[in-house]
């Protein structure tokens, strides 16, 4: 038999394989007995020697601990059948997935089955959905260990995990290659679709395995329960001697073991006929169209649905709009009904009056001419009244407009009195406010602002203006005197710097006097220096004491004068320049003083004149 894929298998397929050496490919759950046809108590005996005799999945694991739940292997260690599976194809070819690893609902479904099962295992670690679209390589780590030791309580693992994976896998012969670089970057999206689906294989494939090991143990203990019962009876009918009894005992055996075996055989029956309707069903499904066709038509249908849903929401909105006018229109018809009504009873009073009136035709004639008169009366009073409200409302807009502007005046006046200060203790007692609303008090309100204006308010702004005037007059002629104080103040401060740049020239020149002066008295200074080396020269060389006395006479006799005459030129100079200093001082003083004067003068000036402004 040839291993196509990953799916479910039939029953019948998986009793082929030999018993002591079970697969552990992934199938669903089956609905009877573990085989569809009648075993011996023999087989049964070898199965459970067989499940004795499993070895541990760990490398390092020698012998797997007591009383723990053992696998499917085979004596040769390896899992899954001993015959070779043509899935992997020729040494070296590389055997490519079937499955749709990289598709977004094929790995949700492979993620809610990893959840489930940890989750039903009682999983140390946290684990949830979202974590597994990205897991880190801790996560990876702890699901592989857990995994492995559902396997196998004694697994011990190595320094590298990728090495477990791989050897782990190899073992469990699935067919498709893991990468160590694949498990060296387990979140990348490359690496952990592939990785995904080899987790959701041995997740089906330890399952099956639970599966399988619990039919086996619910089968065991049938048959033990039966066959002991079966092996007591026979012993105490043996000891008693009875061997009727005995071969009755075997009869109601071999009866129960027919029966179960008749159940089984209907149930494998019902499976092979239920595996034929689901062949016939995969046939048909191969026949019918493909998904491409399916999606096109889902889209098409898609599409007409929201061209349904558009076109049911326009029709309610139409609905509801028709209602809403009908509604309306109900109204309408019903206010129209009321006033027919009342019509008909108008008419109704009409003809009873008519009926009871006692008037002619003639009279009805005049009757009627007279009402003609009265609406053409009645249409021309109403045109005269049309005309009439025109005009009333183009004067009182005129009047609206001349009390704004009347309002804006008052307002001008006012901001015009406080400028020219008219108000307080400049206003000579008399109060110039103007209070106005020219939309209230009506024409006695105008008059007396009008009496007002010309009996108070204009005599005593005539007189402020005359006022003013006058003041105004002596005020420049005051000016004018400023002005001209001012010009001769200006022409004296020129004199008086004139002076004083007179004065600093001269300064400057008897400085310059004074340094010529004591120049050349240095230079007598040294040339009466020099002589009076010379002439103590001359003194050495003076043999005669009386001479060299003489000598020092007349030497300290000229130095003495020529001291004289330099004390008495220095005294000269600084009182000369005491008294120059003396004098420019006082000008410079002078000066400054006529300057504060003048700018004093000037700030007077200034300041009147700009009070005189306002």
């Amino acid at each position: 038999m040839r291993r196509t894929t990953l799916g479910p298998i039939s029953s019948s397929q998986l009793n082929s394989m030999s018993s002591s050496q079970p697969s552990r490919i992934p199938v669903a759950k089956p609905a009877a007995g573990p085989s569809a046809g009648r075993q011996s108590m023999s087989s049964l005996a070898q199965r459970r020697e067989s499940m004795k005799n499993r070895l541990p999945l760990g490398r390092n694991s020698m012998v797997a601990s007591a009383g723990h739940r053992t696998h499917s292997i085979g004596k040769n260690g390896s899992m899954g059948s001993g015959r070779r599976s043509s899935t992997f194809g020729a040494r070296g070819n590389r055997v490519m997935d079937p499955r749709p690893v990289a598709d977004r609902s094929f790995m949700n479904n492979a993620i809610r089955l990893l959840v489930e099962y940890l989750s039903e295992h009682n999983y140390e670690h946290q684990i949830n959905s979202h974590l597994l679209f990205k897991p880190m390589k801790k996560d990876f780590v702890y699901i592989m260990q857990f995994l492995f030791r559902q396997l196998d309580r004694n697994f011990e693992y190595s320094p590298k995990i990728e090495d477990d994976v791989a050897t782990c896998f190899r073992q469990l012969k699935y067919p498709f290659p893991i990468s160590k670089a694949a498990l060296a970057a387990v979140g990348s999206p490359h690496s952990w679709p592939s990785l995904l689906a080899a987790i959701s294989w041995m997740i089906e494939l330890l399952k099956y395995d639970e599966i399988v090991q619990h039919d086996y143990e619910q089968g065991d203990e049938y048959d033990g329960d039966n066959f002991f019962e079966y092996l007591a009876n026979s012993y105490e009918a043996f000891l008693n001697a009875k061997d009727d009894e005995y071969n009755m005992l075997e009869a109601q055996l071999i009866q129960k073991i027919d029966a179960k075996h008749d159940v089984i055989a209907n149930e494998t029956h019902a499976i092979l006929e239920e595996n034929d309707e689901l062949r016939r069903q995969i046939e048909q499904a191969k026949k019918a169209p493909t998904l491409a066709h399916f999606n096109a038509k889902k889209r098409d249908l898609q599409h007409d649905r929201e061209k349904l849903q558009d076109l049911v929401q326009k029709l309610e909105a139409n609905k509801e709009h028709a209602g809403v006018v009908i509604h309306s229109t109900e109204q309408k018809i019903a206010k129209k009904q009321e006033e027919y009504q009342a019509i008909q009873v108008r008419i109704a009073q009409l003809q009873r009056r008519i009926d009871t009136q006692e008037l002619t035709a003639e009279d009805l004639d005049r009757l009627v001419k007279e009402r003609q008169r009265l609406q053409e009366q009645l249409q021309q009073a109403e045109v005269r009244y049309k005309d009439l409200q025109s005009q009333h409302w183009q004067k009182e807009t005129a009047i609206s407009e001349m009390k704004d502007a009347l309002e804006e005046s008052v307002k001008r006046y006012m901001v015009t009195a406080t400028r020219l200060k008219l108000f307080g203790k400049y206003g000579g007692g008399f109060d110039y406010g103007i209070s106005i609303d020219a939309h209230s008090g009506g024409v006695s309100a105008a008059t007396a602002l009008i009496n007002h204006l010309k009996k108070s308010v204009v005599p005593n702004i005539y007189k402020f203006k005359k006022q003013r005037i006058e003041r105004l007059d002596r005020l420049l002629d005051k000016s004018l005197e400023l002005k001209a104080q001012v010009e001769s103040t200006a022409l004296q401060r020129e004199n008086a710097l004139e002076a004083v740049r007179n004065m600093e020239n001269q300064e400057r020149k008897m400085s310059e006097i004074m340094r010529r002066e004591k120049d050349s008295m240095d230079l007598l200074l040294d040339q009466k220096a020099k002589a009076i080396e010379d002439v103590e020269l001359e003194l050495q060389h003076v043999k005669s004491e009386e001479e060299l006395n003489a000598e020092n006479v007349r030497a300290e006799a000229l130095h003495k004068e020529t001291r004289d005459a330099y004390e008495s030129m220095k005294a000269q100079c600084e009182q000369e320049i005491a008294t120059r200093l003396h004098n420019i001082s006082l000008a410079v003083s002078a000066c400054i003083a006529f300057k504060e004067n003048v700018e004093h003068v000037l700030s007077e000036g200034e300041a009147y004149a700009q009070r005189f402004a306002v």
